[in-house]
């Protein structure tokens, strides 16, 4: 589901949204940075995780409501 109504970046940066990225260190999350500051958005991750499994499993298990892979 999408409870939160999230259609796009922008959306990750309202208040109440708690979202998952992976480390800056890693792909999915250096890739993630890039994209989140190409569109200017600015938000803060609940946590980062070290790879993409970890980041689908939080979101899955409701521990977020969105993440970016």
């Amino acid at each position: 589901g999408n409870p939160k109504g999230i259609k796009g970046l922008a959306d990750l940066a309202n208040a109440g949204t708690v979202l998952i990225l992976c480390a800056p260190a890693v792909p999915c999350g250096n890739y993630a940075n890039q994209a989140l500051t190409k569109a200017g958005v600015k938000v803060t991750p609940k946590s980062q995780e070290q790879d993409v499994n970890a980041v689908i499993s939080k979101v899955s298990q409701g521990e977020a409501d969105a993440g970016i892979v």
